[in-house]
């Protein structure tokens, strides 16, 4: 303990307080940037180089404004959003109609039926029944028949709906 004492008590500096501050970043050095290096005179890309020239020299300076088309069409989609925003609610309303029709149309599908824990098809019973008239109970003949059944009559309402709808806007 004592030798760690001593030790550190005779401890000097390792940082050199003599030395030059290290150069700034944005220093000279002896490299030239690429805006001050003088133009590659190489044959390689010498006809692109030549067509840039003549180009500039015709066309001068680059016209770095926005092009006179956006102000028309800036026109139009104001005049658009003012024509959709009164139409913004029907959209909505036809998009619910839209999508509630497609949760409907889904009703018997593999999704629907493997959240349903007592259906038989995509849960079926470990425990068979052998009784003739418990197993009538469980078949999947009579459910299908009814799924069947209902999507024929809500098919048969939505074109009848369709048809009195044409034939009352026929008459205006």
């Amino acid at each position: 303990m004592m030798n760690h004492y001593s030790s550190m008590l005779k401890v000097k500096p390792t940082l050199d307080t003599r030395a030059p501050p290290p150069k700034h970043i944005n220093a000279k050095s002896g490299r030239q940037s690429l805006k001050t290096a003088p133009p590659q005179t190489s044959a390689l890309y010498g006809e692109q180089r030549e067509a840039y020239r003549r180009v500039a020299v015709v066309k001068g300076n680059v016209d770095c404004g926005a092009p006179t088309t956006f102000v028309r069409q800036r026109k139009a989609l104001i005049k658009n959003r003012a024509a959709n925003k009164n139409n913004f609610e029907d959209q909505q309303h036809l998009r619910n109609l839209a999508a509630l029709r497609d949760r409907i149309q889904n009703v018997g599908n593999h999704v629907d039926r493997r959240k349903n824990i007592m259906d038989p098809v995509a849960h079926p019973v470990k425990l068979f029944r052998h009784n003739r008239t418990d197993m009538e109970k469980v078949s999947l003949k009579s459910f299908n028949g009814k799924i069947a059944a209902a999507q024929k009559d809500r098919l048969e309402k939505e074109r009848k709906a369709a048809d009195d709808w044409i034939l009352a806007h026929e008459d205006k």
